[in-house]
């Protein structure tokens, strides 16, 4: 049998967990019948007579946009990355402050010695679970125990359809520390809803691992989950540390 190379891909990207997307008993959310869609692409492939199929004809990506945990709606996509994206680049600033503005040098050299500090507790996080991307629900009573930066109401829609980077400048008091992350959707009821997390062990910072040197700033860039998100205006971004 000859190869034949395929000019086409097809990619589902959704808020589906480790199982197919229409098991309803383990995906709460959108519903795809990828079995469908796995027919008619070997089909195409594999059957001698089955050319007609229109599979080769749709977009490559499918994507589910989300509204919030388990509501939104599906769009096609003809190539990745998507040209018409942008990059935004956000600041936290003093007062706990998320803006697209970061702060000017004259700024910078009256407020380089304000740190924020966060008080180590070992029980913080243990209601992440197993899993880290498993935490629903309301996130208010999490960030009690956290740095949080959030922006002021946004003015317009910010649609999320990648991974999202979040550098930070750090130093801890012990030789082994963890930086757990979570980007957060503030509602206009002050209900705060999670979009996606990351995590970082400070030993593993480098591509072979070292401790911390206790109280040495390090900067470290953390890169969060894979996540689609719509952030509608009059919500608020925030990020808790």
């Amino acid at each position: 049998m000859q190869g034949i190379l395929s000019p086409k891909i097809k990619i589902v990207i959704g808020p589906f967990v480790h199982a197919m997307p229409e098991n309803i008993n383990r995906n709460l959310g959108p519903r795809f019948d990828s079995m469908d869609e796995m027919i008619r692409w070997f089909n195409y492939w594999l059957k001698d007579n089955n050319r007609n199929n229109d599979i080769l004809n749709q977009p490559d990506i499918t994507l589910f946009i989300r509204r919030n945990l388990t509501t939104g709606n599906y769009r096609y996509e003809p190539q990745w990355t998507i040209s018409r994206q942008r990059i935004k680049r956000m600041y936290m600033n003093k007062g706990q402050i998320l803006s697209e503005q970061g702060i000017s040098t004259v700024e910078e050299k009256c407020v380089n010695n304000k740190v924020d500090t966060l008080e180590y507790r070992s029980w913080i996080g243990f209601e992440g679970g197993r899993w880290l991307d498993g935490l629903t629900g309301d996130q208010r009573i999490l960030d009690e125990n956290c740095l949080v930066y959030q922006t002021d109401p946004i003015q317009e829609t910010i649609k999320i359809i990648d991974f999202v980077n979040v550098s930070l400048q750090v130093s801890a008091t012990a030789s082994l520390a963890d930086w757990i992350l979570r980007l957060l959707d503030v509602d206009i009821d002050g209900r705060v809803l999670i979009v996606t997390t990351g995590a970082i062990n400070g030993a593993q910072r480098e591509i072979l691992p070292l401790n911390l040197e206790p109280n040495h700033p390090y900067i470290i860039t953390i890169r969060l989950h894979f996540t689609t998100w719509s952030y509608f205006i009059d919500h608020h971004i925030r990020l808790a540390i």
